[in-house]
């Protein structure tokens, strides 16, 4: 709502801005007190928590924690927005939700530096759906990402324009996947500082591994007898 009037001979401009947050199960809108993913409702066991990413040069500081939750197939309410060349998840996928938190010392942390990238390694083939939710946590103030995209070894989200500065964090960021959860490496980006840590990702159980790598194998020698 905006209104406009005239006091004292001058033209006084009052902008009130009204932004209704919606409610979804197991996820609550993030600050730096209660994080959107903290809440293990609708959680697989053992995959919900953050991850500490720190690196230094010995002048400056990234400092990063990264939320995590991994939502049970058919339990992701909130809004999921594909990035370009993605389709939406299907109903029996498996929801990765990461959020990304720059801990500068007025939030307990040391980082002086911003963050530009997110790079998560998973194999292509595990990888559904890459997507985000501006819904729960806007942006601003959550800096949304400039894109997403897959990589040789993974996924990674870019933050350009902008960078997620010091005391800021992200929008929830997305993967979707048929695949059960375990944890592999992932690494935070500033330029010229990188930390690495473990965050969940899809992984196939097994016995499809072994099942894939065994249809592989069979169509490289049928090919080799044509």
């Amino acid at each position: 709502m905006i209104q406009v009037w005239r006091t004292g001979g001058k033209l006084a401009l009052i902008c009130a801005v009204m932004t209704a947050t919606a409610s979804f199960p197991g996820i609550a809108a993030a600050d730096w007190v209660t994080h959107s993913l903290a809440n293990p409702v609708n959680a697989v066991p053992g995959f919900v928590g953050n991850q500490n990413f720190l690196a230094t040069d010995g002048t400056r500081f990234l400092d990063v924690t990264v939320d995590y939750k991994v939502f049970q197939p058919g339990t992701f309410s909130a809004p999921y927005t594909p990035f370009s060349g993605f389709s939406p998840p299907n109903p029996g996928d498996y929801v990765y939700a990461y959020q990304i938190y720059n801990r500068d010392p007025a939030h307990g942390g040391l980082s002086g530096s911003t963050v530009s990238q997110l790079g998560i390694d998973v194999a292509a083939l595990n990888i559904g759906s890459v997507g985000k939710n501006t819904t729960v946590d806007p942006a601003p103030p959550a800096v949304d990402p400039t894109a997403a995209f897959l990589t040789p070894t993974g996924v990674s989200y870019l933050f350009l324009v902008p960078t997620i500065n010091p005391g800021e964090y992200s929008v929830l960021l997305l993967i979707a996947s048929p695949q059960f959860p375990q944890y592999a490496q992932a690494t935070t980006l500033d330029h010229g500082l990188s930390a690495t840590g473990q965050l969940p990702v899809p992984v196939p159980e097994p016995v499809t591994g072994v099942l894939a790598l065994m249809g592989f194998a069979m169509a490289r020698r049928s090919l080799r007898r044509r």
